[in-house]
Formats: structure tokens, C-alpha cells, sequence
């Protein structure tokens, strides 16, 4: 049974979040997000509960184009597990589209889709995950190619959130995946539709994590136009495991990719955005947080937004944070008892706007209230 899936997520390829070159890939438009290279940014939105066929909770991914005059809803498409060329077999709770990350994985131009399928059981390993990449092509997204879990039997859920950045600054486009366990993966680029990538590092977190990885996000923070990751969890409040108390990390990029020896605690939270607010070349990171006291001690009723700003040397303590934003702040508008991290909008931002749901706790789960009507499925 799943413990956290994503209800609905939206990969908008411009506005909310400004990109800083560490996490960016052009496309042959210039548009990260431009899937068939025609020079208009292209929105993808994944419904993982949705049912294909007789099977519940399977999960598909739909695609609309841009256009010259917005988005076109006549030139869309859906895609799951049955579609042609992409891997697996739509099954119950498999949640195909659990988590969604852009980037030109292949070097070819065009902007490809790396989608989770959290809940899907690899052979007797119930829950195990998968990962494909959905490529990018003159004819928008088609096809895929499975992209390994590292090590499956250390953990399950692959896949459950994703991110895309060149961690080491070699040009190539980098994945980060977290898991169940107190751990996430970052796979190197370049991969191919063959299925070769990168090798593969482990990011441990500095703390035991009670639920796995709760969010995931690329960006840089230093300006050294390297992405860096940041990471969200829960750990045990009370030495005899009681209690929550969500807690955010930070590492570095470098030329050999991320420095997993200096962690940078920060604050918690359940969903990350990362972007220059301030216009110094260095992005800040902003935390939203919607747990209440019940899921994280530090949480707060109507939820919170935490910005720490970013440095030359990277994010600056998490304890004196650059703002901390609730729905009783100063000219906060009428409230609606949701938080929700973005940062300035940028003209060849990508950005992942994620509607979360059912973060497990021992006395309850929290749902969103994103729409679960699925979307029109194309023939």
C-alpha cells in the first residue's frame, strides 16, 4: 500500500520559478520546458490516482503544447504505461506520475520527462518503484526508457519525488530520486534511450528519516552555476522514536559531484522551491511547510513558508532565515490555509508546481485538495 503519493503535479515551463544555470537545459527553442522544440513552453500534468482501464490508481501523465496564443488543449496527449514504447504495464497503485522532473537527459535539444511510478511492484519487491524518461522529440513525448534503480533492495518507493540538475557542472543533465529510506540516489548523465547512464551516488541524510525523503530539489545557491540538492525529511522528535520533527539538508555541488561530507542542516518542510529573489546571483531556497504540530513540532496551523537565502558559500544557516512567511503576516492575502513555495518568474524558468498528499504520520495523513477529476485523455 502506498504511504505518500502525489495526488496532482504540474510542470509549467515558465513563471513561479526562476532557474539558475546550474539546473537549466536548453531546448532548440531555448525553452527548458519545450518538449517538441517549437518555441512555446509545454505544461505536463500527472494524475498518479487516476485509473487506466479496470486498474485503480495506475496513473498516467497528460501533456498539453504551447502555442503562439497559450497552451493549446487540442494538441495534447496522454501517455501512461500502455502507451507506446514506454515501459511496464498499467497495474493497481503502480501511480505512474508519482513525481515528474525536466531536462535535456539525452542531449539531443529537446526537453524530456523523467516521470515516477512510485507504487509499482519490480518482481517480488512490493512497492519498489520505477523511474522512466519520457524523451522529447519534434512530435512532443514518446517513448521511454527505464532508468535503474542503484540499489533496490536498500529501500522502495524509487522514484516517489524527482529532480533534475548538473550537480558536477559537466553540461550533462543529472536525476535525483529519493526513496523510503534515509537515503536518495543522484544518477549521472549522460543517459541514452538505450538505457546507459552516469554512475550513480548515494546522498545520505545526516539523521534516521521515519517516512523517507518528503521533497527534492535542484538548484544553485552559491552561484558556482552548479546545481546543488536539497533535501526534506522527518526524524523521531523523542529518543524513543515519538514524534516528528521535519528537518531540510543541503549539499553542495562539485566537480565530482555532490559534497555529501558537509551537510547543511535546514529547515523542514513538504515542498522546495529554489530560485534568486534578491537578483545577487545566488539562489535563495523556500521551504513550505503544511504540517501541523500533529506531523512535525515545528509546523504551524494554515502552514508556513521559510526563505533562506543563499550565499558565495552556499545557504546560510537555516536558524536565522532570510523570511518566514505565514497567513498572519503582513500584507498576506485573504487566507486559504495552504502553503506554497515559489520564487520570481523567470522567461526560460522551468518550474514544478506539486499539489502534495498524504504525508504519513501515526495518527494521520494529510490529502490535497487538488482536483482528482482526471483529465481529458486524448484518442
Amino acid at each position: 500500500m502506498r504511504k505518500r503519493t502525489l495526488l496532482l503535479a504540474a510542470t509549467l515551463t515558465t513563471g513561479l520559478l526562476s532557474a539558475l544555470p546550474g539546473s537549466a537545459f536548453a531546448a532548440p527553442s531555448g525553452l527548458t520546458g519545450d518538449f517538441n522544440g517549437d518555441g512555446f513552453g509545454d505544461i505536463a500534468f500527472a494524475a498518479p490516482y487516476a485509473k487506466v482501464g479496470d486498474q485503480g490508481m495506475a496513473g498516467y501523465v497528460a501533456v498539453v503544447y504551447g502555442s503562439a496564443t497559450g497552451l493549446d488543449p487540442a494538441n495534447r496527449t496522454v501517455i501512461d504505461q500502455s502507451s507506446a514504447g514506454v515501459p511496464g504495464t498499467p497495474e493497481a497503485e503502480d501511480t505512474f506520475g508519482s513525481a515528474l522532473a525536466i531536462a535535456d537527459f539525452d542531449g539531443d535539444g529537446y526537453a524530456d520527462l523523467a516521470v515516477g511510478a512510485s507504487g509499482e511492484d519490480v518482481d517480488s519487491d512490493i512497492d519498489g518503484g520505477t523511474v522512466a524518461i519520457l524523451w522529447g522529440g519534434a512530435s512532443g513525448l514518446a517513448g521511454g526508457t527505464t532508468v535503474k534503480d542503484p540499489a533496490a533492495s536498500a529501500h522502495d518507493e524509487w522514484g516517489r519525488v524527482l529532480t533534475a540538475g548538473d550537480f558536477d557542472g559537466d553540461g550533462a543533465a543529472d536525476l535525483a530520486s529519493g526513496t523510503t529510506a534515509s537515503h536518495a540516489y543522484v544518477v549521472r548523465g549522460g543517459f541514452t534511450r538505450s538505457g546507459t547512464t552516469g554512475s550513480a551516488q548515494r546522498i545520505g541524510l545526516p539523521q534516521t528519516a521515519k517516512y523517507g525523503i518528503d521533497a527534492i530539489k535542484a538548484g544553485d545557491t552559491n552561484g558556482d552555476k552548479k546545481a546543488d540538492l536539497v533535501l526534506t525529511y522527518r526524524t523521531a522528535l523523542n529518543e524513543d522514536g515519538s514524534g516528528d520533527w521535519s528537518k531540510g539538508v543541503a549539499y553542495l555541488g562539485t566537480s565530482g559531484g555532490l559534497e555529501t561530507s558537509v551537510p547543511r542542516g535546514l529547515n523542514g518542510g513538504t515542498t522546495i522551491a529554489i530560485g534568486d529573489i534578491d537578483g545577487d546571483g545566488y539562489g535563495e531556497i523556500a521551504l513550505g511547510n503544511v504540517f501541523s504540530t500533529e506531523d512535525d513540532h515545528t509546523g504551524s496551523l494554515g502552514g508556513k513558508v521559510t526563505v533562506i537565502r543563499g550565499s558565495e558559500g552556499g545557504p546560510v544557516n537555516g536558524d536565522a532565515p532570510m523570511a518566514e512567511l505565514t497567513q498572519d503576516s503582513p500584507a498576506y492575502p485573504a487566507p486559504t490555509k495552504r502553503a506554497t513555495a515559489s520564487a520570481a518568474p523567470s522567461p526560460s524558468a522551468t518550474s514544478t508546481a506539486t499539489a502534495t498528499a498524504n504525508w504519513p504520520s501515526a495518527s494521520s495523513s494529510r490529502t490535497s485538495t487538488a482536483s482528482r477529476t482526471p483529465a481529458p485523455r486524448s484518442s
